[in-house]
């Protein structure tokens, strides 16, 4: 799989994604989100990845992820948090969280999510991954490559 740089000055990120995903810019937020290739009628859920750029408004990544989890339970049916875990990431602050859910347009449609989150000075960055649970797996290995190439450029 080929992948291609994304870049975008205003909002200061880069990534990389695989060459046959579509972008869709949007402002403010999300910032990008990237698509994976549509595959007919019933691909109903099109396995995605959005950029989402926050102010700072928590004292520290450990109370915003916090708060991020309550909020994500307070509004998703059968929300289950699989993983969280904290690490650094270009030398800044990051969390990975794994959760399910249920999907609110889709119905009886459980979906499963991947959200890093990095904090900087000015910024709290989301990646997030958003797919049905049957192909979480499949797509796991060009997220995690997305995500690790992810970087803030000022």
């Amino acid at each position: 799989m080929n992948f291609l740089p994304y870049e975008n000055d205003y909002k200061g990120v880069q990534i990389k994604y695989p060459n046959d995903w579509d972008i869709l810019e949007k402002s403010p937020n999300p910032v990008a989100i990237f698509l994976s290739p549509y595959k007919g009628e019933k691909d109903l859920v099109r396995e995605n990845l959005n950029i989402v750029i926050h102010s700072v408004e928590f004292a520290g990544l450990r109370n915003y992820v916090e708060k991020y989890v309550e909020r994500v339970e307070k509004y998703n049916a059968k929300f289950t948090l699989l993983e969280k875990n904290f690490f650094t990431h270009q030398d800044l602050d990051a969390a990975n969280l794994v959760f399910e859910a249920l999907n609110s347009v889709i119905e009886d449609t459980m979906m499963r999510y991947r959200v890093m989150i990095v904090m900087d000075v000015d910024n709290i960055y989301e990646l997030t991954f958003s797919a049905h649970r049957k192909k979480y797996d499949e797509y796991i290995p060009v997220i995690r490559n997305m995500m690790e190439s992810f970087k803030i450029i000022r």
